[in-house]
């Protein structure tokens, strides 16, 4: 592209340059803020979990089925098992 001649109706002008002040402070400044819900909290739990065993959960309604489940005996070594992870 080549320029000719230069209209003198628009004279050219220079540019001003504004000057922006930084923040006073950057403490003064906007902070974004981020907040995970509970349900968020929960589903990143569950994702961590184990998976399910089938193995044992078949194992599990085979016994309750035919009536061989020992709920009191199964409910102590499940307490045992939870105290041993607390202490």
């Amino acid at each position: 592209m080549e320029i000719n001649r230069v209209d003198p109706s628009f004279p050219i002008r220079p540019v001003r340059v504004l000057e922006l002040a930084p923040p006073a402070s950057f403490d003064d400044a906007p902070r974004d803020v981020v907040s995970i819900s509970p349900q968020a909290r929960l589903r990143e739990q569950l994702r961590a979990a184990p998976d399910i065993r089938t193995d044992r959960v078949a194992d599990l309604r085979r016994r309750i089925q035919n009536g061989s489940y020992d709920e009191s005996a199964a409910l102590g070594d499940t307490v045992k098992r939870l105290l041993g992870e607390i202490e």
